[in-house]
């Protein structure tokens, strides 16, 4: 933009065409800048005001679709964002209902009354505790 508007040999930088004071005004105006209005209601940007047609000029067309580029990037990764949310909980759910399908048929398969049986005796057995001398003579 400084090349265009003052020539390639300028030693002027960015924040002398677009200042400090106009970016943070419209990073924390709380709103998306689409269109001129909304522009001149956060900030009075004299460089990209044309006072004859009292509309953008160049470099005011030119700040407003760079903002709407930056816009749109943010809003394609916060759907993004939200899309990968949705997945997840999908996919939770989805898990949630195979861990409580899975239990329900182990419960169906230890309700029949062989398994049952067998699965009382086998946790009823007496234990012996075992030391290590009882492994000495192995």
């Amino acid at each position: 933009m400084i090349d265009e508007y003052y020539g390639s040999n300028s030693a002027l930088s960015g924040r002398t065409l677009l200042g400090d004071d106009v970016i943070e005004k419209l990073a924390t105006c709380g709103e998306c800048i689409w269109d001129y209005s909304h522009l001149r209601r956060h900030t009075r940007w004299a460089l990209g005001h044309d006072t004859a047609s009292e509309s953008p000029n160049k470099w005011g067309r030119s700040l407003l679709a760079t903002l709407a580029s930056i816009y749109t990037v943010l809003e394609e990764q916060e759907n993004a964002r939200h899309a990968e949310l949705e997945f997840e909980e999908a996919s939770r759910e989805e898990v949630e209902k195979k861990i409580e399908a899975e239990k329900d048929r182990v419960n169906k398969v230890m309700e029949g009354e062989p398994r049952k049986q067998g699965y009382s005796q086998n946790t009823q057995k007496g234990w012996q505790i075992q030391t290590p001398s009882d492994f000495q003579g192995l």
